[in-house]
């Protein structure tokens, strides 16, 4: 898929944070990791939801945080902090209603990926900028390098390949509009997991470009701690 954007990082926030707002996603429960794993310490000073909320805001003008509800928030200033609901989608949901109007972009965060970098954040506003190839949602993705094989209900495995297949990534960026649009629809069907999802179930437009293999998923004890290594 290629690499990052050569276009320096302060280039595109001059040009561009102006038009973006974030939503940082921390209302996760838990269930994987045992307790809410969005307010583990990163570094000595720094909790993984702090290094989501600090990168964000350094990519855009209006800053969302999405928390468990009745959580006192302690960090750095935020725009507005709201209430998760029972899935992602209604947590960004909860997120989106909060933004203004006069954004174009929305970047979604998650404090589960406290390390995607700026440079990142940069790639995707330039990307979904770029009018010689409109897109509705951009999606940092990792090209598989194993073979990816689905494992059938009795045990068996079956080959699915590597060619074309990657791992997606957050942050993700969407133009306003059609994320909004997405959201409000009234026959949006169950299971769907997340946002860029949403939007290619109602065929909208969903590019990628490539992720980084830096920008960890933070699922268990053993990710923080290769995260922790890696700061």
């Amino acid at each position: 898929m290629g690499t990052l954007s050569s276009r320096s990082t302060s280039e595109i926030r001059e040009l561009d944070k102006r038009k973006s707002a974030a939503i940082v996603v921390a209302a996760g429960s838990g269930s994987r990791y045992g307790k809410p794993k969005q307010f583990e310490f990163l570094t000595s000073d720094e909790r993984l939801v702090d290094q989501a909320v600090r990168t964000a805001s350094a990519a855009s003008n209006y800053v969302v945080l999405v928390l468990p509800a009745e959580t006192d928030w302690t960090g750095a200033q935020v725009d507005q902090i709201v209430w998760g609901g029972s899935t992602r989608l209604a947590s960004v949901a909860a997120g989106l209603e909060v933004v203004p109007r006069g954004f174009e972009w929305i970047l979604i965060h998650d404090a589960a990926h406290p390390l995607a970098s700026q440079a990142l954040f940069a790639a995707l506003i330039e990307r979904l900028s770029d009018s010689n190839e409109p897109a509705d949602a951009v999606v940092p993705v990792l090209d598989a390098v194993d073979l990816v094989k689905r494992r059938r209900l009795d045990g068996t495995l079956l080959t699915i390949g590597r060619e074309n297949l990657g791992a997606a990534q957050v942050p993700m960026a969407f133009r306003h509009s059609s994320l909004a649009k997405a959201h409000a629809a009234a026959d949006r069907p169950d299971g769907i997991r997340e946002d860029s999802e949403l939007l290619e179930h109602f065929g909208y437009r969903v590019v990628g470009i490539p992720g980084e293999v830096g920008n960890i998923h933070i699922i268990d004890a053993t990710s923080i701690q290769l995260a922790r290594r890696l700061v």
